[in-house]
């Protein structure tokens, strides 16, 4: 049928809205979750202190959300309604949060181990707004295809650049736990799981129409394992096996028993790899270290007896009022309690307990929901690793990826329709 010349200039304006509003929801999510390892690769390469850096690529990151959320506005993308109850209990729990955050800024600031500037910056700014940005998505389902293509290729680039750094210094103790300078073991750990997991989607759960793309996946799993096993950080470790169990999972219920050997026979090849790749003369002592630190030990990541530690302190925070809270951080080590429940407890009280303990609830719910469908099944994984993270190692305030999978897979399970018994998804 024959449009009429004005109606036909307005629908290409609403596709050029809808292309850019995409595009933008690709580059908020990709930087969202790659901003901040990025910007620590180029601190270290360029001798400058991480801090500036890091503040620029966080700066750079609202920018890009407060766009995004403005082109949704302007073409009027699907968002879920306001009054949804996970929403008005998501938004209620950071109000009780950040008026704690900010008594504490403001009457005991002397007690905080973290400038307030990070507080204002990281938790409010990054954290709560930014989660908030992350409702939008995308309004196509071949862009979460296309989401995961650019952020399988960041996590690539990162990967490389960390096995470049400890291939030149393999002395150096600081490389070969932490990629850099700049980055901490965690993020070092879950850059490497992250590219296992994703590869393992490409291959298996989503491969390429093309069968030479496979070639790239294949050699990227080997890569983030030496960087997983470099790290000798536990909680990603821990996480890239649920992901793996997940993965064998989704495709037991396809009944696709092929895929499933594929998957065991990588994961073979990748083991022998390892022994062959990995040629530091006292790597086996280094891992031990890593992996089963004690209290002599000089862990990057703290002993298991300072982490229990961590926990009873934030208790007996709770326990001093257990009706609005005590603290924000734990007092003694003057840092957060490694784990969201428990700050939940300590710095909100009652209510914020229970109030996280719903919303992880009905987050995983979310996910579960989401979980046949290969469109999305690539974050499953991605969550998989961010809800160990805030179990063992976490902060309210400042796990903010974690705050992007949830919202993120609010929007899409709210504004997408999941049938049971059938394989299509409709807006």
């Amino acid at each position: 049928m024959h449009l009429e010349p004005q109606h036909s200039s307005i629908n290409f304006k609403l596709r050029i809205g809808e292309t850019s509003y995409n595009n933008a929801v690709t580059t908020l999510f990709c930087w969202g979750f790659l901003g901040y390892p990025l910007s620590s690769f180029i601190s270290d390469a360029l001798k400058i202190e991480s801090n500036e850096i890091s503040i620029i690529a966080r700066v750079i990151f609202i920018i890009i959300a407060f766009t995004t959320a403005l082109i949704g506005y302007l073409i009027k993308r699907p968002i879920p309604k306001i009054s949804h109850q996970w929403l008005l209990a998501y938004l209620f729990f950071w109000i009780l949060y950040l008026a704690r955050v900010l008594y504490e800024c403001i009457y005991r600031s002397d007690l905080l181990g973290r400038p307030v500037s990070e507080y204002i910056l990281f938790a409010f700014f990054n954290s709560f707004i930014g989660s908030l940005c992350f409702l939008n998505i995308p309004t196509k389902l071949s862009t979460y295809y296309k989401i995961q293509c650019y952020f399988f290729s960041g996590l690539l680039i990162l990967n490389l650049l960390s096995i470049a750094n400890t291939i030149r210094n393999p002395s150096e103790l600081i490389f070969r736990g932490n990629a850099n300078t700049k980055l901490n073991t965690i993020t070092y750990a879950i850059l490497a799981t992250g590219l296992i997991s994703q590869s393992l989607y490409r291959m298996v759960i989503n491969p390429p129409t093309k069968i030479w793309n496979i070639f790239i996946p294949v050699l990227a799993l080997p890569i983030g394992m030496i960087n997983l096993l470099l790290s000798g950080s536990r909680g990603p470790i821990l996480s890239l096996g649920l992901g793996l169990l997940w993965v064998i999972i989704f495709v037991s219920k396809k009944q696709n028993s092929v895929k499933l050997l594929v998957i065991l026979g990588i994961l073979s090849i990748i083991s022998v790899l390892i022994s062959q790749l990995v040629f530091f003369e006292d790597y086996v002592e280094y891992l031990k270290i890593r992996l089963f630190a004690d209290e002599d030990s000089n862990s990057f990541e703290g002993t298991n007896i300072e982490r229990i530690t961590f926990y009873s302190e934030a208790w007996q925070h709770f326990l001093n009022n257990p009706i609005t809270g005590d603290a924000l951080e734990v007092r003694l080590f003057k840092q957060y309690a490694h784990n969201i429940f428990l700050e939940a407890l300590m710095s909100i009280g009652i209510i914020g307990g229970f109030l996280s303990l719903y919303l992880v609830i009905r987050i995983n719910y979310f996910y579960i929901k989401i979980f046949k469908k290969p469109y999305f099944f690539w974050l499953v994984l991605l969550f998989t690793q961010q809800m160990l993270l805030v179990l063992f190692n976490g902060s309210i305030g400042f796990s903010s990826e974690f705050w992007y999978c949830a919202t993120f897979a609010f929007s899409t399970f709210s504004c997408y329709q999941f049938r049971s018994n059938s394989n299509r998804i409709s807006v």
